[in-house]
């Protein structure tokens, strides 16, 4: 039990970190490609909204892994789901509202998107490999 704990809080810095970095990142590309927009004035809101979102989903699956089974495979696809369904209603409520370039909101949302589901089922692909 204290392993699965401490799998939560490894989680918790080690995902912090990771969105301090893609955050110092994405400023970064835009100091370096100073005329040409590359973050769109909704980033942060999308960075903040997924970063929760991507917590709260992570804790959910390993809840369901802890239960066992089933429950343990339909809390990470359904978790997924669920984040994806709110992340693009999230997306598309900022789409039909601003007047902003739509390529690059488009783009920060994906990336962002892409990079903590990526990150989330590395941690939960090494939960599922230390139980078998």
């Amino acid at each position: 039990m204290k392993q699965k704990q401490t799998s939560l809080l490894g989680f918790i810095v080690a995902f912090t970190g990771y969105a301090i970095v893609i955050a110092g990142g994405a400023l970064a590309l835009q100091d370096w490609l100073q005329p040409t927009a590359v973050l769109s004035p909704n980033f942060w809101l999308l960075l903040g909204f997924l970063y929760f979102l991507t917590l709260i989903v992570y804790v959910l699956s390993v809840l369901g892994i802890k239960r066992g089974g089933e429950a343990g495979v339909l809390s990470i696809l359904g978790g997924i789901i669920i984040k994806f369904l709110l992340a693009a209603s999230l997306f598309l409520v900022i789409l039909l509202k601003s007047n902003e370039n739509q390529l690059v909101l488009g783009l920060n949302f994906f990336s962002i998107y892409l990079l903590f589901t990526v990150f989330e089922v590395i941690f939960l692909l090494r939960i599922l490999r230390h139980q078998n």
